[in-house]
């Protein structure tokens, strides 16, 4: 038993002291670990943006005027898109540098919103989800409607897969909070909060880096 404890101490310890050894942890074990904990959070998130999105989908591609009046202010969008102009090409009008951190810090901002809509029992990050998805489904309706589906999934697909992927993560790490809250189980509502708050920093760091 004294030699489990030696053993034991020194491993505790040794990996406290190491900073290094701590980052690799958590990229190789405390993220995944908690990513695969808490995968049926990052699913709703996930279903909370598809259903909309499919849903505007179906609309836009059948009327692409009534997908305009779904999305307050997307009607450029689509008008661009009858007319076969790559929209996103004008960013770079500004500079790429200045276009980097404009599209940057709104990703930042949707996946923040998501996280923290949490804390109003999950509400706000379940609308954040669902007017995302709703805005991409009325752009891809309208460009499948408009034969620009090869130029916009062309556009998203080198970007858009990492994007979305923190979005849904970090929407999941919402939910989580504003679950804790309406279900704790068998802890209180503030060790229950605590618990799924520790797992949602885990995961938001995450996202940061990505």
């Amino acid at each position: 038993l004294n030699g489990l404890v030696a053993l034991a101490h020194a491993e505790i310890y040794q990996r406290r002291a190491d900073r290094s050894s701590g980052l690799v942890r958590y990229f190789a074990v405390d993220l995944p670990r908690t990513f695969r904990e808490t995968w049926a959070y990052t699913v709703a998130a996930l279903l909370m943006f598809l259903l909309p999105a499919l849903a505007g989908f179906a609309i836009t591609l059948n009327d692409p005027a009534a997908g305009a009046r779904l999305v307050p202010g997307v009607e450029h969008v689509i008008r661009d898109i009858r007319a076969g102009r790559e929209w996103w090409l004008a960013i770079n009008d500004d500079g790429r540098a200045a276009s980097t951190a404009l599209i940057t810090t709104n990703n930042i901002r949707v996946a923040l919103l998501a996280f923290a809509g949490g804390m109003l029992l999950g509400t706000l990050s379940l609308f954040v989800l669902a007017q995302n998805g709703l805005l991409l489904g009325v752009v891809a309706g309208a460009a499948h409607a408009y034969g620009f589906s090869g130029n916009l999934w062309g556009f998203v697909a080198a970007h858009g897969v990492v994007e979305l992927s923190v979005i849904m993560i970090a929407g999941g790490a919402g939910l989580q909070l504003g679950w804790a809250v309406v279900r704790p189980g068998l802890i209180s509502r503030r060790a229950a909060l605590t618990l799924a708050a520790r797992r949602a920093i885990r995961l938001l760091i995450g996202c940061a880096l990505l």
